[in-house]
Parts: structure tokens; C-alpha cells; sequence
């Protein structure tokens, strides 16, 4: 198997302001790691305007990851079942 040939994938995931910003980075990399995948590259967006208002809250904290090579049906269970995060977005790149 080549470089080439690995899966890449990119999570972006939103918090709500209440949660600390190295916090929510911690929980999120450890959730990737523990899924099997190998970090790539960490792009901290901060905090952004949403859209519209997800649970009462207007503004988020934006982490974005690029991983590679794990599970990613246990990665996305473990996403939707945290209530912490607002909402996130898992895709192949």
C-alpha cells in the first residue's frame, strides 16, 4: 500500500462557546486516536458567526482535522452521541 493509497478524511466539528477551546481540541483528538486514525494536519478556525441558531447558540468554536487510516463508522458514532458538540461534518478527501 502507497501513500497514495490511504484514506483521507476531514471532521469539522463545532462547540458551543461554554466548552474551553484546548478542551474541545483534547476530547476531539482523542475520540479521532481512539477510532485508529493518525492525525495529518490540526486547523483551528475559532470562533465564527453560525448561520442560524443550533440550540440556543449563535456563535461556535470551529476545529478542523485531517486524519487517516481508521474506523470511521465508530468515529461517527462516537461524534453524534456527543452532546458537546454542535455539530460536525466527517468526508473522505
Amino acid at each position: 500500500m502507497t501513500k497514495a493509497d490511504v484514506n483521507k478524511y476531514e471532521v469539522l466539528a463545532i462547540y458551543p462557546l461554554s466548552v474551553n477551546e484546548i478542551a474541545a481540541e483534547k476530547e476531539l483528538a482523542e475520540m479521532i486516536k481512539k477510532n485508529g486514525f493518525a492525525i495529518v494536519e490540526v486547523d483551528k478556525w475559532g470562533v465564527k458567526n453560525l448561520a442560524y441558531a443550533i440550540k440556543k447558540e449563535t456563535k461556535g468554536y470551529y476545529l478542523r482535522f485531517i486524519i487517516e487510516k481508521g474506523d470511521t463508522k465508530g468515529l461517527e458514532k462516537d461524534l453524534s452521541f456527543n452532546d458537546k458538540i454542535l455539530r460536525y461534518i466527517l468526508v473522505k478527501i
